[in-house]
């Protein structure tokens, strides 16, 4: 993991999931993410920041291969 600065397609990425769970909060494939993509993994995965952001945004990364979100956005 790096904690230099997210590039903007890092940025880009996470405004589309947190965008995608305001939008769709019931929908089950929006709260799951597989970690195994490999855009996933360059633009999310290795920057400590962005996966901070996700953590907050409540998805957890304990599954293998997959980070997934519980519960509905409040």
């Amino acid at each position: 993991l790096t904690k230099d600065p997210l590039p903007r397609e890092s940025i880009d990425t996470l405004k589309n999931i947190i965008a995608n769970l305001l939008k769709y909060p019931d929908e089950v494939k929006f709260r799951t993410l597989k970690t195994s993509n490999a855009k996933f993994i360059e633009r999310i995965y290795n920057y400590k920041q962005a996966t901070k952001v996700l953590e907050l945004a409540g998805f957890s990364f304990k599954q293998q291969g997959e980070c997934t979100r519980h519960g509905a956005l409040t």
